[in-house]
C-alpha cells in the first residue's frame, strides 16, 4: 500500500461475554478513529454467544471495509473454564475476520499495551485514557472498546518486520 492508499483496520478484543471493537482508518501520517464498540452476548448458550459474535464481526466488515485484521493474541488465564471460553471467541473472530477476506494479525495484550502506554504492565483504564489522547476524542463504553482502539493503534504502528504476520 502506498501512503495515499487508506488502511482501514478492524481491531477485535475477543470476549466471550463482551467483545470490543474498532475501525480505524490511517492514511499517511493521519489516523482517525472511524467506529468503536462493543457486541454484548448476554447470558444465552456458548454456541449462541458465538454465533451472535460471528454474525455482528461480519456485519462490521460489511458495513466498514476494513482492509486488514488484528486481534488480541492469546495470554495465559488462571481459569481454564474461562480461557476455553475466551478461546472460542477468539476462534469465532477470526473465522469471521477470514471469511470477510482480511488478512489478521495478533498482537499480545503487553505489545498493545507498551505501544500505546509506553509500558507493558498498564492498567486498563491507563490504556482508556492513553488511547483517547492517541485518538484525540473520548471512546464510549466500556473498557473493552478502548482495548480494541488500542489493538487496532498498535497493529498500525508496528514495524512490518516485527509483526508476528498473518494468522
Amino acid at each position: 500500500m502506498t501512503a495515499r492508499t487508506p488502511r482501514i483496520v478492524l481491531a477485535i478484543d475477543p470476549g466471550s461475554v463482551v467483545t470490543g471493537w474498532s475501525v480505524i482508518e490511517s492514511q499517511g501520517n493521519r489516523v482517525t478513529l472511524r467506529a468503536s464498540g462493543v457486541i454484548r452476548a448476554g447470558r444465552q448458550s456458548l454456541t449462541g454467544r458465538l454465533e451472535l459474535l460471528y454474525t455482528e464481526i461480519s456485519g462490521l466488515i460489511a458495513t466498514h471495509s476494513p482492509t486488514e485484521g488484528a486481534i488480541e493474541g492469546l495470554y495465559v488465564h488462571r481459569h481454564a473454564d474461562a480461557a476455553l471460553k475466551l478461546g472460542h471467541a477468539r476462534a469465532a473472530a477470526l473465522l469471521a475476520m477470514r471469511h470477510g477476506g482480511l488478512s489478521i494479525t495478533a498482537y499480545e495484550p503487553s505489545v498493545v499495551k507498551k505501544s500505546v502506554t509506553g509500558t507493558g504492565r498498564a492498567t486498563k483504564e491507563q490504556v482508556h485514557a492513553m488511547v483517547s489522547r492517541l485518538v484525540r476524542e473520548p471512546i464510549p463504553g466500556p473498557l473493552d472498546a478502548s482495548d480494541a482502539v488500542a489493538i487496532g493503534l498498535c497493529h498500525l504502528q508496528q514495524n512490518p518486520r516485527l509483526r508476528r504476520g498473518p494468522l
